[in-house]
């Protein structure tokens, strides 16, 4: 469907006179005068003889306009451009003033189209619609040449509908919105789609005569319109050019317009009318032209022109143009209008409140600047400048401010008092005073040194951690005996879950002292620590200047939280900047590069946490105090849990604790089972998890009793006892015991023990550490350290070949020599490159020691060995596996099996000595877990054995070794 472009030009419709013209509806003009009792325009008249030619179908009478709208309506188009060049010059002349006349449509008859998309038209209206195609405006041009031309003008049926655009075909959505850019255009569809077309068109719309043609810019021309009357179109007339429709005069009903309801619908659409005048519509002049030229005792017009005059959606007012009882016509134009009233008064309502808004803005901004006047003249106000360098002075009074960094601070008082306050130099000055004088510059909290005060407050946070509690208390008593605080670097290491960061706020309430906590996990930026240059938009200081201003304070605790996991980027190496931060001997002048001045952070009290010490740089591990938190055994993670998590899981589940109670045995099971690892997060979580399914049970038998009572009538006891089934049912289907049932049904305290823990959290997640009751030969028990605790490590060997070429069972495996000669063996289980070195000496010293002892056995010479050591998927490293391998080696070649409660750990030399190795407290735990009876030690690490408390020493036998020879006799019998 191609698109010639129609679109109306004004926004509204002009209104005329209807001082002599009827509404175009010539079958009531005797009627409202008052002259005849008969309707000229009943359906025997409408229906005369059909031999009438074209011309005599129209009765044209001369229709006198109001004054003056001629030579307004003229004036509106006297600037209007020439007829564009397509337009033929001999018809030039149509170009002027026709007047309209008013046409009374006696029989059905063919009239041209023209589709309406912003609103309808009503008789009595002018109604202008510009033509872009120069084809379509030739074709009206040369039918005005012939004489009147009559059209008839149907709104689009999807007109202010919202799927008018967006539920269209693509090609459809794009010429309806081009028509509604254009100001509701409309379209001349081709001939095939001419039925298509015609059936989106409402079927009553008004009959135009075109009265006048005006020249557009852009080749388009202005039609102009004048509505005479009411038309239903019947049926499309085929025709090339023009969309034509067969069109027959709507006869209205006859009524008494003398009528009560009739002159009181004309009333109320009266005064409405002059209501919307008084609150000043859009519309004003319209409406006042219409008050002024429409004889309010006309009904017909007073309806037409009220539903034309409103902004309604174009639907509605499609409805009362449809409408053909007058009495039924009017309530629906007085309903518009009464909307309209009402829209325009709440929009009023909107403005008035803006206004009130912007005027008491606009007052108190004049009285604000009025005031400053008055009190700038009185002396009672100083500006600006003066204000901010005044609170600056104010913050320093009672601090004691270094002479370097007061020095700094009078140069910048002085410098910002120059300046003019909109320079983007006086808010970098502004900014840096305010962060110099924000600092407590002398400021110190009082240290509480109480000895039994500080020991009650780390008792009462966390338990064990005797190691950390008594370097506090060290602390407290020097600083007691010095009679003044001072600043320590401390570390607290160990695996994670251990109380490494909690521990830190305790510690600061034990001193009475401020707290700040940042952590650096992944830092990467140096500015973050020692601060931005002020040249830079944005500029902070860094995170300890941050720390003095946030606690107010020269003397907090500062917890520096994962500093083993310090990054290192293009903006520089944060662990190279924590150094002079670190450093007591140079923390006193800490240079942060935003404040440029010294400040002395020797008073502060630095905590530091890591997991390892291995990606700690050495110059910076040197700098702190390290205090090593090895994790807990069993007995303490029971009474940790008992102690601390499970009334603080409670609190935080709603529940008290006559509702849930814990056995040992079931705390024992927990740790043991489900919760190994050195820390106490997990064991947090599965404690907090039991209590959130004993939250559940209770809760679900709670609400299945008030089910139960609630209910009154059959159906709702009913629906209760089935609800109440199925709560039980799910009871029964997730806690299985029937003590717990008896439990929760009767009220009485859940409780947790060993027998019932699978039912609240499932199957055991960790097996026995143990994988041998009985060692074959060639299998030994190491101990191992863990970022995450203590564990046992198995060593196994095994002869896979025979250098000498005599078959075996393993003979055809692929074996690489890893020394010199016919020896010759191979490691697996996942191993770093330590305890790769540690297996090549431990197989060097049992060939060299085995040779020594027994020269008959050829063991090694004549066997290919296989070490392996489980998990395989477990990464493992390190050099304390060395006295283990030598013992796996020789049980291989001696076949003699290792007892399985023996345990060892400690580093071999290819000399046999037996050195000293890490993580004792972890390894005696993870034996104790698993059963061991005798563990084999350095020497050198008697005293970490002697350190170890009693229950973790219970059960178990110690033998300390510095020579490995010394090792067999424990080993091996005889």
């Amino acid at each position: 469907m191609r698109n010639p472009g129609y679109s109306q030009s004004n926004f509204f419709p002009f209104v005329s006179s209807f001082s002599s013209t009827s509404d175009g509806n010539d079958d009531h003009s005797e009627h409202r005068n008052k002259d005849s009792d008969t309707n000229p325009n009943s359906n025997d008249n409408a229906t005369e003889s059909t031999s009438l030619t074209d011309s005599e179908k129209f009765e044209e009478v001369e229709a006198d306009r109001p004054d003056g709208k001629d030579n307004a309506f003229d004036e509106t188009h006297n600037s209007s451009s020439s007829p564009p060049p397509a337009l033929s010059n001999a018809v030039s002349s149509l170009f002027g003033r026709t007047t309209p006349q008013r046409t009374a449509l006696k029989e059905i008859t063919t009239v041209p189209v023209l589709p309406i998309f912003h609103r309808p038209s009503f008789p009595g209206v002018l109604v202008p619609i510009v033509v872009q195609d120069v084809a379509i405006a030739d074709e009206f041009i040369a039918l005005k040449a012939l004489g009147p031309v009559m059209a008839g003008l149907f709104l689009h049926k999807k007109v202010g509908m919202q799927s008018f655009v967006l539920n269209e075909d693509n090609e459809q959505s794009a010429n309806l919105q081009e028509r509604q850019d254009s100001s509701a255009s409309s379209a001349q569809p081709e001939s095939l789609e001419s039925q298509t077309f015609a059936s989106a068109l409402h079927r009553v719309g008004v009959l135009a005569e075109l009265i006048k043609i005006v020249p557009r810019a852009k080749n388009s021309v202005e039609l102009i319109f004048w509505c005479h009357q009411r038309i239903r179109w019947l049926r499309v007339v085929p025709s090339t050019k023009l969309l034509k429709f067969e069109v027959e005069p709507l006869v209205e009903e006859r009524v008494d317009m003398q009528g009560q309801q009739i002159r009181a619908y004309s009333l109320a659409i009266v005064e409405t009318l002059k209501q919307l005048l008084e609150h000043g519509t859009m519309y004003k002049q319209q409406v006042e032209l219409l008050l002024h030229a429409v004889d309010i005792y006309n009904p017909y017009q007073l309806a037409d022109l009220g539903a034309c005059l409103t902004t309604a959606d174009p639907q509605k007012v499609q409805e009362v143009l449809e409408e053909l009882d007058l009495e039924k016509r009017l309530a629906k134009t007085l309903s518009l209008l009464v909307s309209e009233l009402e829209t325009i008064r709440v929009q009023r309502k909107i403005n008035k409140q803006i206004e009130e808004n912007l005027g008491k803005a606009q007052r108190k901004f004049f009285l604000t600047e009025e005031l400053k006047t008055i009190k700038k003249e009185l002396g009672l106000e100083k500006d600006e400048k003066e204000t901010v360098v005044n609170k600056f002075q104010n913050r320093l009074k009672d601090k004691t401010v270094p002479e370097a960094a007061q020095r700094v601070i009078d140069e910048e008082l002085t410098k910002i008092s120059t300046l003019d306050p909109s320079s983007s130099e006086y808010s970098v000055t502004r900014n840096y005073l305010d962060w110099l004088t924000a600092l407590p510059w002398g400021i110190h909290t009082t240290d509480i040194l109480q000895i039994s005060r500080a020991e009650s407050i780390l008792n009462r946070d966390h338990y064990a951690m005797d190691d950390v509690k008594k370097r506090i208390l060290e602390f407290v008593a020097v600083a007691h005996l010095r009679g003044a605080n001072q600043g320590k670097i401390l570390l607290l290491s160990g695996p994670p879950g251990v109380g490494k960061t909690s521990i830190g706020k305790s510690i600061a309430s034990a001193l009475d002292r401020k707290f700040y906590r940042f952590s650096v996990g992944g830092l990467s930026d140096v500015a973050e620590i020692k601060g931005h240059r002020r040249t830079y938009i944005g500029a902070m200081p860094g995170k300890f200047i941050q720390a003095l201003k946030m606690t107010g304070s020269s003397n907090p605790v500062i917890m520096i939280d994962e500093i083993d996991k310090l990054g290192r980027g293009y903006q520089g190496d944060p662990a190279s900047a924590l150094l002079e931060a670190l450093d007591p001997e140079q923390n006193a002048n800490f240079m942060d590069h935003y404040l440029d001045t010294p400040v002395d952070l020797s008073h502060v009290l630095f905590i530091a946490t890591a997991n390892v010490l291995d990606t700690i740089p050495p110059p910076l591990l040197d700098r702190m105090d390290n205090i090593r938190l090895p994790g807990y055994v069993l007995d303490e993670k029971v009474k940790i849990a008992s102690r601390y998590l499970i009334p603080n899981a409670r609190t935080e589940c709603g529940l008290s604790g006559s509702q849930v109670v814990f056995r040992t045995s079931a705390l024992q099971l927990l740790a043991q089972k489900y919760c190994r690892e050195a820390g106490v997060r997990n064991l947090k979580q599965q404690i907090e998890k039991i209590l959130r399914k004993v939250a559940l049970l209770l809760v679900r038998n709670e609400q299945a009793k008030s089910l139960k009572q609630s209910g009154s009538s059959t159906s709702v006891s009913s629906m209760n006892e089935t609800e109440s089934s199925l709560s039980n049912q799910r009871l029964s289907d997730l806690h299985k015991p029937t003590a717990l049932e008896a439990a929760v049904k009767n009220g009485t305290a859940i409780v947790v023990t060993e027998n019932n823990l699978s039912e609240f959290i499932g199957r055991p997640q960790i097996g026995d550490d143990r994988i041998y009751e009985t060692t074959p030969p060639g299998v030994a028990t190491g101990l191992a350290w863990t970022s995450a605790g203590g564990a046992t490590l198995y060593i196994e060997t095994v002869s896979v070949a025979e250098i000498d070429g005599e078959d075996t069972a393993d003979s055809h495996e692929k074996v690489s020599p890893r020394s010199s000669g016919t020896r010759g063996f191979k490691a697996t289980g996942q191993m770093g490159d330590v305890m790769k070195e540690s297996v090549d000496i431990a197989y060097s010293f049992a060939v060299r020691y085995l040779k020594r002892t027994d020269k008959t056995n050829t063991f090694f010479e004549r066997n290919s060995i296989h070490i392996h050591i489980p998990e395989g998927a477990t990464p493992k490293d390190g050099p304390s596996a060395g006295v283990t391998i030598i013992t796996a080696l020789l049980s291989l070649a001696l076949d003699k099996p290792v007892s399985a409660d023996i345990g060892m750990t400690g580093e071999v030399t290819l000399t046999g000595k037996v050195l000293s190795v890490g993580g004792i407290r972890e390894k005696m735990v993870a034996a104790q877990r698993s059963g061991l009876k005798t563990v084999i030690l350095p020497e050198s690490n008697r005293k970490d054995w002697e350190e170890l408390p009693d229950f973790v020493q219970a059960n178990i036998t110690a033998h300390f070794v510095s020579q490995y020879e010394q090792l067999l006799s424990v080993v091996f019998e005889n």
